[in-house]
């Protein structure tokens, strides 16, 4: 494109000043010449010699009709060609750029859904170790209630161990000494499973309490679970069924029928307490799993966070 640009051409006014002088300055030297001596020995008259040099002139300005039109089609070509190479040299460019574009645009989507990949696949991570202490802290609830319920049978038996020892102790009879005797060795062992199943029973209510505190840290990427608040109830919840028990091992009841009373109030709280706190830890456990799902579906669709 440079070498066409750069082509020499001859200037329009060259032209111009040629037929000026072919049709102008030219006649006039002719008719000046023809008055000269030596033309009078020239064969020929006037007449001839003005068709000749007419014809000459003729044919003088006929080929720079042709040199113009040439120089002007020739020239009117390189333009077109110019404009044409410069068209494309455009459009090539512009595909050029829209490339580079579009390359660096994917590059940077393919960024962000990585980046967005990695944070999916983080939180994924740490919604799974929340569903595991979750699922932990329920097999502890059940060992929990249970070992409640384990309590409030050694109780029941060994208050009716009381109660039959003190019927017999004031017998008298020599057939009842051996009775008490078996009652007083039974009541010891049941004495001593019931302190072994408090004991285990704060050991587990200490357990579920440190991993709801597990769990709260865990569950701090994912702000739309209140699981703070949830920790605080279970753990007051965790509290009165504590004092309930104390005020049930504590009790002295001599009276069969309060006795009773007592036990039944404590099945009947251990029912409502299981239930409600199971509950509890069901809702958060399908919350999470939930989220579980549409954290590997995001991963699946490259979606943000």
């Amino acid at each position: 494109m440079k070498d066409i640009k750069n082509q020499a051409s001859i200037p329009f006014w060259v032209f111009i000043l040629s037929g000026f002088i072919i049709i102008v300055i030219v006649p006039g030297l002719l008719a000046s010449i023809m008055n000269i001596g030596m033309f009078n020995f020239a064969p020929g008259g006037t007449d001839g010699w003005l068709s000749y040099w007419g014809g000459y002139l003729g044919g003088i300005v006929g080929l720079i009709a042709v040199v113009l039109t040439t120089q002007f089609l020739i020239s009117n070509q390189n333009k077109q060609h110019t404009q044409m190479i410069e068209n494309q040299n455009k459009q090539h460019l512009e595909q050029i750029e829209e490339q580079r574009v579009a390359i660096k645009r994917a590059a940077e989507l393919n960024d962000i859904k990585e980046r967005n990949r990695i944070s999916l696949t983080y939180l994924l991570k740490k919604n799974e170790e929340a569903l595991e202490v979750i699922i932990e802290i329920q097999d502890l609830f059940r060992t929990y209630f249970g070992l409640i319920i384990r309590f409030a049978e050694y109780h029941d038996k060994g208050f009716r161990v009381k109660v039959e020892f003190r019927k017999l102790g004031g017998s008298g009879k020599s057939e009842d000494m051996e009775r008490l005797e078996y009652l007083e060795r039974n009541y010891e062992e049941v004495s001593i499973f019931i302190n072994q199943k408090l004991d285990e029973n704060s050991d587990t209510r200490l357990q579920i309490i440190k991993l709801l505190g597990v769990l709260v840290a865990k569950s701090i990427h994912f702000k739309k679970f209140d699981i703070l608040k949830e920790k605080i109830d279970i753990e007051g919840t965790l509290i009165e069924m504590y004092e309930k028990i104390e005020s049930v091992r504590q009790s002295n009841d001599k009276i069969i029928e309060s006795h009773e009373v007592v036990m039944e109030e404590l099945n009947n709280i251990v029912r409502e307490k299981s239930t409600l706190l199971n509950g509890k830890m069901d809702a958060i456990l399908e919350e999470y799993g939930g989220e579980a799902e549409r954290l590997l579906e995001g991963i699946k669709n490259g979606e943000s966070t």
